[in-house]
């Protein structure tokens, strides 16, 4: 089942704050960093966002070259070893890496 939310909605989740953009939840971090995180279904944004925060815990094993290891969706995985400005979740899923 998708989650999602009207135009008029926001959200914020964990520092992050979650709006809809044509028909996307867009989330940005409330610290101002320099990424979006965007589906089309709410529970795969806030599942990334999770993800980025239980990757923290493993802060050291990425440092080392394992990322591999962390417990956490694939392209979370990808994204703390080659970060870019956008995680978009629904490519993501369709490649298998959600």
């Amino acid at each position: 089942m998708m989650l999602s939310f009207t135009t008029e909605t926001q959200m914020n989740y964990r520092g992050y704050s979650i709006d809809n953009e044509n028909g996307r939840c867009v989330a940005r971090p409330l610290d101002g960093d320099d990424l979006a995180i965007v589906s089309r279904d709410l529970k795969r944004v806030t599942g990334a966002i999770s993800d980025l925060w239980g990757a923290l815990d493993y802060i050291d094993q990425i440092r080392a070259g394992e990322a591999d290891l962390i417990p956490v969706s694939r392209i979370v995985r990808e994204w703390v070893v080659n970060p870019t400005p956008v995680l978009d979740m629904d490519a993501a899923s369709v490649r298998g890496a959600c």
